[in-house]
């Protein structure tokens, strides 16, 4: 029988026992660090969150510490989006706990009576259970092949496929199973909460791949948007490896620091439920 552990992440076996001792020998003296990821200047944003500067205007904002210092993929910010400041977190930072947030998008609490942005001492708690925190997933009932084939170009991805089965053949059967996935089984934008040990594994994994895929597909003839290709990618290869790897998770709610996700969940249920009446009247007619 199929057991669910977090929102949508459904396994045959219990979560590997050694993710779990990692998380579980943490304590208030754990040293973490929350990165939020930027590539121009903000003025509000948690007090207890780094900031990384990314992009090729990096130096013109003020920040923590950017991309491009020491072992970097700095220059390649433009296809790999948020993924650059990942790749200085894992060649770089000392911490024993990583986050990686946005500048316009950071962990909030669930409770709708007192929504704010999760602390390090609520983001202790969680990671306290045994699981790792990620972005809620998306409400959409398309699977994960589908609506990347909707949004993106579906030969991408079928090239992270064949790199996988290449470079790491026993992901295959995980890849395969998340891209039957609805969306709202997958959590998306990159964002995390997790060891540093844990984070470097996964990065172990990711790279190779991604760096791989990107010598075989050609974006010189593709709009701003669509070349940010690898960072698409990298959402929908993070779930293969959390599939395979058998993590616990937390799904926080995301949430712009003046925009309250509370206020979003009211925009999605009317646009969600108007889009229902719509197609039910037209049925009607």
């Amino acid at each position: 029988m199929m057991k669910c552990y977090g929102f949508g992440l459904h396994y045959k076996n219990k979560p590997d026992e050694d993710n779990i001792m990692k998380l579980q020998n943490i304590s208030k003296e754990t040293e973490m660090t929350l990165y939020v990821v930027t590539h121009k200047e903000i003025t509000e944003y948690p007090t207890d969150r780094t900031l990384i500067g990314v992009g090729e205007n990096q130096h013109a904002i003020h920040v923590s510490c950017y991309d491009d210092n020491g072992e970097n993929i700095s220059n390649k910010n433009p296809h790999y989006c948020e993924l650059t400041a990942l790749y200085w977190i894992w060649k770089h930072d000392t911490s024993q706990i990583v986050g990686l947030e946005h500048y316009r998008r950071f962990f909030y609490k669930k409770s709708c009576i007192n929504c704010r942005v999760l602390t390090k001492e609520d983001i202790l708690r969680i990671l306290k259970k045994g699981k790792i925190i990620l972005a809620r997933p998306e409400r959409s009932r398309a699977t994960v092949e589908r609506f990347y084939r909707k949004s993106h170009y579906i030969s991408d991805l079928m090239a992270c496929r064949a790199t996988i089965e290449k470079q790491f053949p026993q992901y295959v059967s995980d890849f395969d199973v998340v891209m039957k996935k609805r969306m709202w089984s997958v959590s998306m934008c990159n964002m995390f909460v997790m060891p540093k040990v844990m984070a470097d594994e996964y990065c172990a994994w990711l790279f190779p791949v991604l760096f791989e895929v990107e010598k075989q597909i050609d974006i010189g003839d593709r709009d701003v948007y669509q070349q940010r290709v690898f960072g698409f990618l990298a959402e929908r290869l993070f779930n293969v490896w959390l599939h395979h790897r058998r993590v616990k998770v937390y799904h926080a709610r995301i949430g712009d620091i003046h925009y309250r996700p509370i206020q979003e969940d009211v925009r999605r249920f009317f646009q969600v439920w108007g889009r229902r009446v719509k197609k039910l009247f037209c049925l009607n007619k």
